[in-house]
């Protein structure tokens, strides 16, 4: 295959690329709701006797839909008495009948209840339904919760699922007197054969933050809330709200309201065994987001709508709506102009707009014209109102006319086998084949905005140099050139470099070895032990996997499993990390904050001129852009050289610090902190301080969150190199103080009324069997890393599925490994931790 055949391959897969969804809080209400006072109750399972409660459902989904209430259906009683919160719950669940009991492992009712007051006040206790005959309901009040109440349930089994009936004590809110506000969460779980279901009762489906409905404890409840309601914005054209509500209210007449303003109207009707209506109605314009949204039936309490806010949606998709050049590799000395793909689209998004664009040559020159062939860069203002965003493009300038139509190009395309298409009948079709992919290559030339980058790396490549490696590749060369004009576009000087790794100045840091199982610390047979289990584990899931356990410095065992596409899998074969990439990016942070490059809670405008005197830029750090606390979702913005710039435009409509919400595209931006305080592309940067003086030589990764892969062996470097807090052989990457900025911690300062942990690209994993205060990160890939310092442990398993039986063989590994521990003694002090 020709050059330009290899290069529409290339464009043609570039193109397969595809934006993401994101799941937003601005817009999400919670109601205030009166719980009267019910006496007489017995704690029995039976809610016939429940007199002045209030009664909620059907519950959503936890994603805000529609559950099938075939599998699943909930309804929610509550009332208080004698300083004693009281919930019934009814849960019709399609395994009901006969040996339901059976079917409901893993089920559970989650109930949250705060102090509004003080939000650092609060509980959380769990009922479990009894799984078998022979057990009884499980009751568990969750330890991370700052009040451990005493709690009482009876679960019964009904015809069509089972009741609970569940007693809160009180006390450590005061006395329980009318007027007293919980905030309250309410989550029930149900596994099934037909998969998980969740449905809540709360704004937010996090346990874990306190956004919840406000319970007021009165003498009489407010009406019941019989449905729900959410709502959407269909390609930001209009307005879209589902309800959802109890069957007996087919044929009510509803409206769709903002606070006086009736906005549609519809009739429920009886569908799937509720009452169910859309209501559709005109987009807010824009600087007027729904201030009370409601749907009004008649006779009934209103209910409150969740629906985004509308600003905050316009903001969030215009940060990735498509601006083009036409095209991006052009002829000639004139460059092209930027357009929005959808210009009117852009307006309402923005408001009314202009675009005026500077370019640059590849020496960082600005120019008018284009007088030579090969790179440029597009800075793109768009200007609208009082607000200025910018987008940058790499442009490609080639001489001479190209008469596509007439070029026949050698090229082929090996089509996944998923497709069906017999590689015989592919390969005797080469000419339809090299065709299409012309054209697509051709339309690429005005519609792929990468196709720039490929074409000027492909011509900055030096002839004859063959097969570029993976951090010398066409992507990380036009990444490190942005770094560069970028810093010129925003008026800065040059960035001194990154001194680090450094010489350990005192004595060798322990890196790892092949020692004996005594050397390593374990009681002898501990590497049968662990090979016999992997052996069971591979033969039972079908997914290879390479394993790695080092102690004290010790690799006690690494040996590869299984095979995989036909070849063996050996211990230097790479797999996916996933979001273990992100236990990197924490690591290159530490770095840059042990450098004093980094404040890791100062506003990242002090580093990213996109974000200076935009409006709730502040409050945005680092460390809520890598703890997931900073508003923003999503797995995407590492290949974006304005990623900063996009999400410059949407922070004005974030809320940061308001709940935990786990994505990636915090760590994007926190990848721009790292370019721009030290001058270096992030692949750069982490190849030269970090995977390069660790002699992880077989680790790939340019970004900073998804996108790894690597062996088990070098990720038990990286291990190490944190139990030796920031050293490694003769390089110190960091001092201790960096690593503590690493290690999750609690994250109530910066979200009260959080339970959870979480540290720079780091989580505990205090449960799995090994010690309490062990970490790592987690994988979609089902890769493992775990670092146990109480026991100078390094466990790593590199995988690419998880396979059956995942979490039993996870599981096992860490009893194996921890039961070949020798005893320990009050004077043994030869371990960390101790």
């Amino acid at each position: 295959m020709g050059a330009l055949g290899r290069a529409i391959v290339v464009a043609v897969l570039l193109a397969l690329c595809a934006g993401e969804g994101h799941a937003w809080t601005k817009g999400r209400r919670s109601q205030t709701f009166e719980i009267g006072r019910v006496s007489g109750l017995v704690l029995d399972g039976h809610l016939d006797d429940w007199g002045q409660a209030f009664r909620a459902g059907p519950f959503a989904s936890a994603e805000g839909g529609v559950t099938d209430p075939t599998d699943l259906d909930v309804t929610a009683s509550i009332g208080w008495a004698a300083n004693s919160l009281w919930f019934g719950v009814t849960v019709r669940d399609d395994n009901a009948g006969p040996g339901i009991r059976s079917s409901l492992e893993g089920d559970a009712i989650t109930i949250r209840v705060s102090d509004r007051s003080d939000e650092t006040r609060f509980l959380i206790v769990s009922v479990t339904p009894p799984a078998r005959d022979v057990l009884p309901s499980r009751i568990e009040v969750d330890p991370r919760g700052s009040i451990q109440p005493s709690v009482d349930a009876v679960v019964l089994e009904t015809q069509e699922g089972y009741t609970a009936e569940i007693q809160i004590d009180l006390s450590a809110f005061g006395d329980g007197a009318v007027g007293l506000e919980l905030g309250t969460q309410v989550q029930i779980r149900d596994r099934d054969r037909r998969g998980s279901d969740d449905v809540v009762w709360f704004p937010w489906a996090d346990l874990s933050v306190n956004m919840a409905h406000t319970l007021r404890l009165a003498e009489h409840a407010s009406r019941p809330v019989r449905g729900f309601a959410f709502g959407s914005y269909p390609a930001l054209l209009s307005t879209r709200v589902e309800v959802v509500a109890d069957s007996s209210l087919a044929g009510k007449t509803i409206r769709f309201a903002d606070g006086d303003e009736i906005l549609s109207t519809g009739r429920l009707e009886v569908r799937g065994g509720r009452a169910v209506a859309t209501l559709d109605a005109e987009m807010p314009p824009l600087g007027r987001p729904y201030r009370n949204p409601a749907v009004i039936i008649e006779g009934e309490r209103p209910i409150g709508v969740t629906i985004p806010d509308a600003d905050e949606r316009r903001a969030w998709q215009f940060g990735w709506h498509r601006l083009r050049f036409m095209p991006y590799a052009f002829t000639g000395s004139t460059f092209p102009k930027a357009v929005f793909e959808a210009p009117l689209m852009a307006r309402d998004m923005i408001g009314p707009y202009t675009i005026e664009t500077e370019y640059y040559d590849r020496n960082y020159e600005r120019v008018t014209e284009a007088t030579e062939d090969g790179r440029y860069g597009a800075v793109v203002s768009i200007k609208a109102g009082d607000r200025t965003y910018r987008r940058f493009r790499t442009l490609y300038k080639y001489s001479g006319f190209i008469p596509w139509w007439e070029r026949e190009v050698d090229a082929m395309i090996d089509l996944p086998e998923e497709f069906g298409i017999d590689t015989a009948v592919l390969d005797g079709k080469r000419a339809v084949v090299a065709d299409r992919l012309k054209l697509m290559f051709w339309s690429g030339l005005s519609r792929d905005q990468r196709i720039g980058s490929f074409l000027a790396g492909l011509r900055e490549a030096v002839p004859g140099e063959g097969d570029e490696g993976f951090y010398d590749a066409i992507w990380e060369r036009d990444r490190q050139w942005w770094v560069g004009l970028k810093r010129k576009v925003y008026g800065q000087t040059p960035v001194e470099p990154i001194n680090a790794p450094t010489g350990v100045f005192k004595g060798r840091a322990p890196e790892l070895v092949f020692g004996s199982e005594e050397e390593a610390g374990f009681r002898p047979g501990v590497a049968a032990a662990i090979d016999s289990l992997c052996d069971a584990w591979w033969e039972r899931s079908g997914e290879p996997m390479v394993v790695c356990v080092a102690r004290a410095g010790k690799i006690a065992h690494l040996k590869a499993y299984g095979h995989r596409n036909e070849r063996p899998v050996t211990l230097s074969t790479r797999a996916p990390i996933a979001s273990m990439t992100k236990l990197l990016a924490g690591v290159q942070m530490a770095i840059a904050i042990d450098q004093r490059r980094v404040d890791p809670d100062a506003s990242i405008a002090t580093y990213l001129p996109a974000f200076e005197g935009v409006s709730g830029a502040d409050g945005l750090s680092v460390r809520s852009l890598l703890t997931h606390t900073s508003g923003l979702e999503g797995h995407w913005g590492d290949e974006e050289h304005d990623f900063e710039e996009q999400i410059a435009g949407y922070v004005p409509q974030m809320e940061v610090g308001r709940t935990y919400k786990y994505g990636g595209t915090g760590y994007a931006i926190a990848g721009k902190v790292l370019e721009a305080v030290s001058g270096e592309a992030l692949p750069i940067y982490l190849k030269r301080h970090l995977l390069e003086p660790l002699g992880c030589v077989d680790t790939r990764v340019s970004g900073t969150h998804q996108d790894g892969q690597s062996t088990a062996l070098d990720l038990a470097r990286i291990g190490q190199l944190l139990l030796n807090g920031g050293a490694y052989g003769d390089f110190r990457f960091f001092e201790y103080e960096a690593l503590q900025e690493l290690l999750p911690a609690p994250l109530s300062k910066h979200l009260p009324g959080t339970y959870r942990m979480q540290g720079l690209g780091t989580r505990m994993f205090s449960d799995e069997g090994l010690s309490e205060h062990t970490y790592g990160h987690g994988s979609s890939s089902s890769t493992i890393f775990r670092v146990d310092p109480e026991n100078d442990l390094v466990v790593t398993v590199a995988r690419w599925r998880p396979g059956a039986d995942y979490e039993h063989y996870k599981r096992r590994l860490f009893d194996t490994i921890g039961s070949y521990f020798p005893p320990k003694t009050e004077t043994d002090t030869s371990l960390k931790g101790n």
